[in-house]
């Protein structure tokens, strides 16, 4: 099941990137290894951004003044690649912003290089690093193990917000010996335990009640002779919101899509860009969770229009057809609320739009991403259903009754600096009972890919 994740995650990036490609980065070394391994380590105040270039496609530069050197560079004032941050590596830099670098040098271009993958990062987030590296040389002369705790809450429109980094927080390592160490965060949440014996310690944070953890926190963690290792703690405000969802008739709706917007965005109702949502799992049952307190608008298709996977009109809490009539759910700092069930009107009709993805050569194509959307442009518009192929290259995709679109095929293939994409022209399709199987043919690359970086 991950690997049907990852692979529709990554083409979908790939179908929107244009020509860039997406970034992914091994997990970043601890302070120590960082130090050993990057050629130049400084901290440097952005005084100025170059305005993006209209004649040509070069990145613009940020304007960098040196505060203090821990190794590596001499200068006083350099100028470094202003990045995009479109899913390239790249490092956006803000003006006035105080950062620590972690950078190499290029004889090639005659300048300094960072990108997100390294542990480059604003200084107001590094005082891990800072303790580190300013405790030289003692710091390299004993074990170590350190990082932060931070609440990385979600803004309404789904993307996270600036980190708050947490005080207080007791951190705890135990051993596979039975040792046990504790830290507790300082006022930049930052904690550390040193001089502790080599091995592999399992790492808790004990966060307030109303926090949760992130699923993807590590716990295990190997604690070399002599070197470093780090665990960071990323948290979430953990307000909940649950119930079930129902049709028409009582019964409960499976697999079917739930959304949660804040009452304050109501006039933003059918943007897919605001708010968040979630599957029902097979008892109809749907639960959100990492809220922040705040009111709150529940439904099904208040983000977006009704699709061939989510057939019903748009429906609120507790089952009425618009924002006037709809009760606003009132969520307290870190509260569960429950009971708060869904009943839906009837399902709209849909119709199932069956095809065959295959190679130039009829072949079938064994792994793709069909998408059906309301253009037939490769990017832009928006995506109406997805679906996988099978061993023979058939998929079939689900469309409202009278739903005119554009059925997309994609594939990835593998090249020296990572994976292409290839497409197939699109198909237009009328969603009708007479509608019959159409054939897709792989016949293009385009710009997009996945770039593996070492």
């Amino acid at each position: 099941m991950r690997t049907r994740i990852f692979f529709l995650a990554v083409l979908i990036v790939i179908l929107f990137a244009d020509r860039a490609y997406a970034c992914s980065c091994i997990p970043r070394m601890p302070p120590c290894e960082a130090y050993k391994e990057t050629p130049a380590i400084f901290i440097a105040l952005v005084t100025d951004i170059d305005p993006p270039s209209k004649d040509t496609n070069e990145l613009p530069y940020a304007h960098l003044s040196i505060e203090q050197a821990f190794k590596g560079i001499n200068e006083s004032k350099i100028k470094m690649w202003q990045g995009s941050g479109g899913g390239d590596c790249s490092f956006v830099f803000e003006k006035g912003e105080r950062y620590l670098l972690y950078a190499s040098y290029s004889e090639e271009t005659k300048q300094f290089h960072t990108n997100i993958c390294t542990r480059s990062r604003p200084l107001a987030y590094a005082a891990e690093d800072l303790d580190y590296l300013r405790n030289l040389p003692s710091s390299n002369h004993s074990t170590r193990l350190s990082g932060t705790v931070a609440k990385y809450d979600y803004e309404e429109i789904g993307s996270p917000s600036i980190p708050e980094l947490i005080s207080g927080v007791k951190v705890i390592a135990e051993g596979e010996n039975g040792q046990r160490f504790e830290a507790v965060t300082n006022g930049e949440g930052f904690y550390k335990i040193v001089d502790l014996p080599f091995g592999r310690y399992k790492v808790r944070a004990e966060v307030p009640s109303y926090l949760s953890l992130a699923r993807d926190n590590q716990d295990m963690v190997e604690v070399p002779s002599k070197g470093c290792a780090t665990v960071d703690f990323l948290t979430r405000t953990d307000g909940r919101i649950s119930g079930v969802l129902l049709d028409a008739q009582g019964n409960v709706v499976p697999e079917t899509d739930v959304d949660l917007i804040p009452f304050e965005l109501a006039d933003k109702v059918g943007d897919r860009g605001i708010g968040r949502y979630e599957k029902t799992d097979k008892a109809g049952r749907f639960e959100f969770t990492e809220l922040k307190p705040g009111h709150y608008l529940l439904g099904v298709n208040i983000r977006s229009e009704p699709e061939g996977d989510n057939p019903f009109q748009r429906t609120y809490f507790p089952g009425v057809p618009n924002v006037a009539e709809a009760k606003t759910i009132v969520l307290g700092k870190g509260e569960k609320l429950k009971g708060y069930d869904l009943r839906l009107p009837p399902r709209l009709p849909v119709r199932i739009i069956r095809g065959v993805f295959v190679w130039q050569n009829g072949k079938p194509v064994t792994k793709a991403l069909l998408t059906l959307k309301d253009t037939a442009e490769l990017t832009g518009g928006q995506s109406l259903d997805f679906a996988e192929v099978d061993s023979q290259g058939r998929f079939s995709l689900k469309a409202l009754e009278g739903t005119e679109a554009w059925v997309h095929g994609s594939v990835m293939i593998p090249v020296e600096s990572g994976l292409d994409v290839m497409v197939a022209e699109p198909v237009r399709v009328v969603a009708t009972s007479n509608l019959r199987q159409i054939k897709l043919i792989v016949s293009r690359k385009t710009g997009g890919g996945v770039k593996i970086i070492p």
